[in-house]
């Protein structure tokens, strides 16, 4: 009976051995295939925390570049009205200028002396006055909407360079118009004195 009782024994050492290693395949089996799914669940999670992360750096990108180009149209909207008024103010002091070469045109006028040629370089330089104010008013409404600086300071550049040039024609106009009015006061004074030696 204990040969029995050993063979009995052997052969269940013998199929559990066997069987064993079935079971210990597949529960191996099942661990990596586990781990594998972790894994793949891992990286899943942390694709989509790169997706998030991603996402919120554009977001942020976005915001920055608006912020960016609002404060750059608000900086070109400033020098617009800085130039404005600067040539608002040029304009009247030449306005001014006119009215007091205008008043000096009658004085000269009254005396007997030849204003033609100070009256017609009045008179453009009040035209150029008039383009120059219609210049500065287009100058006020100029298109500031595009995302870069660059274009936006090129069209103020270019604005304001037009207004100057119509500026500059009326100063060269009046500064005509004192030069002949000047020749005409010579004028006056040279036949009063050549007058009164008689």
């Amino acid at each position: 009976m204990k040969k029995q009782h050993i063979s009995v024994f052997l052969f269940l050492i013998l199929a559990l051995g066997a069987v064993s290693p079935v079971f210990a395949n597949n529960e191996i089996q099942a661990k990596r295939e586990q781990m594998k799914l972790d894994l793949e669940a891992k990286w899943a999670e942390m694709d989509a925390k790169r997706e998030a992360k991603r996402a919120e750096i554009e977001a942020k990108r976005a915001s920055s570049t608006a912020k960016r180009i609002e404060f750059q149209q608000g900086v070109a909207q400033r020098k617009v009205e800085r130039v404005i008024k600067v040539m608002l103010g040029t304009i009247e002091s030449l306005e001014k200028i006119t009215v007091r070469i205008e008043s000096r045109i009658a004085k000269v006028k009254a005396q007997g002396g030849n204003t033609t040629e100070s009256e017609k370089f009045v008179a453009f330089a009040k035209t150029n006055l008039l383009d120059a104010r219609t210049k500065v008013g287009t100058f006020a409404s100029i298109d500031l909407s595009s995302e870069k600086a660059a274009e936006n300071f090129e069209r103020i550049r270019t604005a304001a360079t037009e207004a100057r040039e119509i500026i500059r024609k009326v100063h060269e106009n009046l500064m005509m118009a004192v030069r002949s009015l000047r020749a005409a006061e010579i004028d006056i004074e040279d036949s009063n004195s050549s007058g009164s030696e008689e």
